[in-house]
């Protein structure tokens, strides 16, 4: 029997592992985008997964979870989603279905569960002793790293509001120059700043040159693994690898600290994405798979949710051509990042 609760329900299980189904990450996507968290139990089994409610314009939706990399459902296969999805299906008849697991494509199709949506993978790299990490390293990123200390390249660990809007300056403007897309909006960061960070649980860690910042990253920590969750760097600065080194402080950092693993977040699979998969890879990092999985209601009509994401498109677009500052951008941003969902 699957029974659901609801976020402030002292039943409501949080998962022990995963960053994106901690409290505290939970919070901030209630706080931010207002969404219905609820958890769906197994009374048999004790197995459960966290989703959100988000809607009801233009559809509403049930998403396991939104701006979350991933999610690993405390279930023991693919196959244990099954009562979940048809629970779901059961409660929430004319709402879409998307469940990202921690199986591979192949693994999910064989369920029946729905349609794969969407794959990928996230990297974890085992942390060993602070000095066995640049031994292990490909010769590729020691190369990264040699160029970024002759570079001048300094790397600082920061936990003010200062960094994070310097990091938010330089991760508005890599969004809208290289991906010609738009940030979540700075409150967003803020409340993972006062989630976390304020608290001792996460850090920005900042890579500069002659004191001027060029790249930066938030990283998190829950449990016993430290999560890289966001990062950019100046495109002006990528030829001095800031990023080499950054990432090799982190991995020291995280060795110092008794972290058990570092997570180096979430990578498409398609073409694109071969660069950051091999960066990644570079350090040491293990791929896991990913899939999204879709389940849409018997004849459920998706031309609303198709032109509202077109007319966002649109808005996005406009936005980005306009090139505004982070302060405006992130005024738009409040408005219609919800809706991305």
């Amino acid at each position: 029997m699957i029974t659901f609760y609801p976020f402030d329900d002292p039943n409501f299980n949080f998962e022990t592992e995963n960053l994106f189904h901690s409290k505290s990450w939970l919070s901030i996507l209630k706080e931010q985008y207002n969404y219905e968290i609820k958890t769906a139990l197994n009374t048999e089994t004790s197995e459960s997964i966290i989703f959100a409610v988000t809607g009801p314009f233009p559809a509403q939706k049930i998403i396991s979870l939104p701006f979350s990399d991933y999610t690993i459902p405390n279930v023991t296969s693919a196959e244990s989603l099954k009562p979940f999805m048809e629970a779901l299906v059961a409660n929430y008849l004319s709402s879409p279905i998307i469940i990202k697991a921690p199986y591979s494509s192949e693994e999910i199709a064989k369920t029946g569960l729905g349609k794969v949506a969407r794959t990928a993978m996230y990297h974890r790299v085992e942390t060993a002793q602070a000095s066995q990490i640049e031994p292990a390293l490909h010769s590729s990123f020691k190369r990264g790293i040699r160029k970024a200390e002759k570079s001048n390249v300094k790397i600082s660990i920061k936990n003010d509001e200062e960094a994070l809007w310097t990091f938010y300056k330089i991760y508005h403007d890599l969004r809208l120059e290289k991906f010609n897309s738009i940030p979540q909006p700075y409150s967003f960061f803020k409340s993972i700043f006062n989630h976390f960070i304020k608290n001792k649980n996460g850090w920005i860690f900042q890579a500069e040159i002659n004191g001027e910042a060029v790249a930066s990253a938030i990283v998190l920590k829950h449990k016993e693994i430290l999560f890289y969750k966001f990062g950019a760097s100046a495109l002006s600065a990528l030829e001095f690898r800031p990023n080499n080194l950054l990432f090799f402080e982190m991995l020291i950092f995280a060795a110092e600290n008794g972290f058990e693993q570092v997570d180096l977040g979430l990578s498409g699979t398609g073409e694109s994405y071969k660069g950051l998969v091999r960066f990644k890879e570079s350090m040491g990092g293990q791929p896991h798979p990913i899939t999204w999985v879709r389940h849409d209601p018997a004849g459920y009509d998706d031309s609303v949710e198709t032109a509202f994401k077109a007319v966002l498109g649109k808005l996005t677009d406009q936005i980005v051509k306009e090139r505004m500052s982070p302060e405006k951008t992130s005024a738009f941003s409040e408005i219609i990042y919800p809706f991305f969902a």
